[in-house]
C-alpha cells in the first residue's frame, strides 16, 4: 500500500526536485547529481506516502466512530410514528 502511494506521489517530488536541478545546476554538471536526485525523490515519496496513508487511516477511524455513534443514537431515540 505504501509503495503504490509512493509511486503515485513521486510525480510531485520528481517535479519539485528536477525543477530545482534545472534552474540551479549547470547542464554539464547535472549528471553528477542524478543519483542523489533519484534517492531524494524515492525517500521523499515514501515519506509523503506514509503520511498520506496515516491521514487516510485517521479519517477512516473517525468515520467508523461517527457511524457507531449515530447508530447508537438512532437506536436510543425513538421517533414518534406519524401517519399521513
Amino acid at each position: 500500500n505504501l509503495v503504490f502511494g509512493a509511486y503515485l506521489i513521486s510525480i510531485i517530488c520528481d517535479t519539485l526536485v528536477y525543477e530545482y536541478l534545472n534552474t540551479n545546476i549547470v547542464f554539464k554538471e547535472r549528471i553528477f547529481y542524478a543519483p542523489l536526485c533519484v534517492l531524494i525523490v524515492f525517500i521523499s515519496s515514501l515519506i509523503l506516502s506514509y503520511f498520506a496513508n496515516l491521514i487516510t487511516k485517521l479519517i477512516m477511524l473517525i468515520i467508523k466512530k461517527l457511524y457507531v455513534l449515530f447508530k447508537y443514537l438512532k437506536n436510543k431515540i425513538k421517533y414518534p410514528k406519524i401517519i399521513f
